[in-house]
């Protein structure tokens, strides 16, 4: 029997599309929500050049997986990654099948066909091949054209593609399968987008101001607004270290060095040296506190919001709906709640990440200068300087006695 795995990240903000595509819209994510749960968030961002971007973008895969009984083939990869997330137990597993990808497939086109022979549609585009498994589908739709309004050929996606520049509000979408090495099983990628961008109001944009110029995030005034709800009894806090530099990270080239200590990293600066520094405040709730902790989560999430939509002109991106889950090799699953999309005067980009485990429920407010790397036992780490560990008092490992 075939198997599929459907790995999904979506994001969504529907409060500004078109009037006459919203309820469209609206059914196709609900139907995705049904097939891929507890996967939809919301972004608003402004990377700068005084405009306001809000997306829609889904990212899916779809896998059959391989076997020495089938076709004379390990699928280690697949069956190792999925172990380690701990993200789809065996039984919710099997529901990610070849119908649910099938209902995908089936939502997506039922939405975009309607909506791409409006009369109120500027453009659109569809291309589709189907040929001995190999699947390519292809949508680009332009729903509203902006005063910079381009459209391109992206020879790698192989769809035309629309400029972010201001004013485009539009669709696109792709997806395409592939032999796999042993002949039989295909492997599928999918992605879905929505993209809108908005000028920011005349108010807040100096009449002399450049395109690129842009404000910065202001941080401490943001800290102003949250302080209040971290410093409630229950919840606790701890200061914490991460650093990497130069010669650690050359070390990390040798084959023969264990990785395994960090989850993931961020290139914060823009460059790819890995080099880097982060301060940042770890605040926690207990285990057994869940509802406090949701309510200090809600809390924080609309006063984010709140102060984004007082502030449009400061540089970040927002995801609504963050929730708890494990930080681990997919962060961008829920967590990050904020971030700073451009470095302040001192060369700094901040961070908002919530997340959760046995222990505890957790929200870390990071500054982050150069590479952010973030250890996998954050929550116990007082500083990790170049691979070393120091614990918080009472949070070593246990060691067995021999």
């Amino acid at each position: 029997m075939k198997r599929f795995i459907i790995i999904s990240l979506l994001t969504v903000n529907l409060m500004n599309v078109s009037a006459q595509n919203t309820g469209i819209l609206d059914d196709m994510f609900r139907n995705l929500e049904a097939v891929m749960p507890n996967q939809i968030t919301k972004v608003r961002a402004n990377r700068g050049k005084h405009q306001t971007e809000i997306m829609i973008y889904a990212n899916a895969e779809t896998n059959e997986f391989c076997s020495k009984r089938v076709c004379d083939h390990d699928d280690d990869y697949a069956d190792a990654l999925w172990n380690e997330y701990s993200a789809v137990p065996e039984a919710v597993g099997g529901m990610l099948s070849y119908e649910n990808k099938e209902r995908l497939l089936y939502c997506v086109h039922h939405a975009l066909d309607s909506i791409s022979t409006m009369p109120s549609t500027v453009e659109s585009y569809h291309f589709e091949k189907h040929q001995l498994g190999i699947d390519t589908v292809r949508y680009s739709i332009c729903l509203n054209r902006g005063p910079e309004h381009r459209i391109t050929y992206d020879s790698l996606k192989a769809c035309q593609v629309y400029s972010r520049e201001l004013g485009p509000e539009t669709i696109t979408f792709n997806y395409g399968t592939w032999r796999k090495p042993c002949g039989k099983h295909f492997f599928g990628e999918a992605h879905i987008e929505y993209s809108k961008v908005e000028p920011l109001p005349a108010s807040l944009v100096p009449a002399t101001a450049e395109k690129y110029e842009f404000v910065c995030f202001d941080w401490e005034l943001y800290l102003q607004s949250i302080m209040p709800i971290l410093s409630q009894k229950g919840i606790s806090q701890r200061k914490f270290k991460w650093s990497q530099d130069e010669d650690f990270v050359k070390k990390l080239k040798d084959p023969n060095v264990d990785f395994s200590f960090c989850y993931w990293s961020r290139m914060s600066d823009g460059s790819s040296s890995g080099v880097g520094e982060t301060n940042g405040t770890l605040y926690i709730i207990p285990s057994d506190q869940k509802g406090f902790a949701e309510q200090v989560l809600k809390d924080i999430d609309a006063t984010t919001l709140k102060y984004i939509l007082l502030h449009p002109e400061q540089t970040y991106e927002y995801k609504y709906n963050t929730f708890f889950n494990s930080i681990n090799y997919m962060p961008r699953w829920g967590q990050e709640m904020l971030r700073t999309t451009t470095l302040n005067k001192d060369g700094i980009q901040n961070f908002v990440y919530i997340g959760a485990d046995a222990k505890g429920y957790y929200f870390l407010l990071l500054d982050t200068k150069g590479s952010l790397w973030f250890p996998k036992e954050f929550s116990s780490l007082k500083s990790f300087i170049n691979g070393e560990k120091t614990y918080f008092k009472g949070m070593e490992p246990k060691t067995e006695k021999k």
